[in-house]
């Protein structure tokens, strides 16, 4: 199936930028909102035509030029179901922006937005959601606590093993988001200052005592 190729204003509007503005294929592309690769492969096809366009026949140049093959139009890109996005983010643990990128970069081939834009797109979803509370916290008042989701494979580096599934202990101040993490192989401790952690978040994060235990938050 024939690609369709761009507008002639779109084609003139290359040039123009090109030739009178002066203006890098990158820029251009930024400008029309046409992807670099296409920008390039116009700039191109359209050397052998001369900037300001003739008078008369320029434009007649300019459509046999572009009619002596076909050059690729920039595709359409699919937008991505945010609902289901959002919904897959927020149920499943472990998965990621990322890992719902490469799934919809399977299904939609070259139409699909590329991780950066896709991360952009979600990001402004997200913000039209209904708005949540926000927590206001003294400094060094709160401490939360909990197990990152699923466990961490930890192997044997002489067999490949894996020798132990390792629970990662996190803990964020809630004033200042200072996180402090640790790998262990229990889920039972006693935060922050069981003495199993190699570097309780009590002595990583500045405290100095352990705080009464009303101010741990699971």
């Amino acid at each position: 199936m024939a690609q369709t190729r761009l507008p002639m204003h779109h084609a003139r509007e290359i040039l123009r930028l090109s030739r009178e503005m002066k203006m890098t294929g990158r820029a251009i592309a930024k400008s029309l909102s046409l992807s670099t690769s296409t920008v390039s492969k116009y700039l191109k096809h359209l050397e052998c035509v001369p900037w300001p366009l003739p008078e008369p026949g320029g434009e007649a140049l300019l459509a046999t030029t572009l009619g002596k093959k076909s050059v690729p139009s920039p595709p359409l890109r699919t937008e991505p179901d945010w609902d289901t996005v959002h919904r897959e983010l927020q149920s499943h643990k472990g998965v990621t922006l990322l890992l719902l990128w490469e799934e919809y970069r399977q299904e939609v081939k070259d139409k699909g937005y590329s991780y950066s834009r896709f991360c952009a797109h979600y990001a402004d979803y997200a913000k039209r959601l209904k708005p949540s509370f926000r927590n206001i916290y003294t400094p060094g008042d709160r401490l939360f606590v909990d197990y990152a989701g699923t466990a961490v494979p930890i192997r044997d580096p002489k067999t490949g093993e894996v020798c132990l599934s390792a629970q990662v202990f996190v803990s964020v101040l809630g004033f200042s988001a200072y996180v402090y993490s640790e790998a262990g192989g229990f889920q039972d401790l006693d935060p922050p200052c069981d003495p199993r952690l190699k570097n309780p978040p009590n002595e990583f994060q500045g405290g100095s005592v352990c705080p009464p235990l009303n101010r741990f938050f699971r």
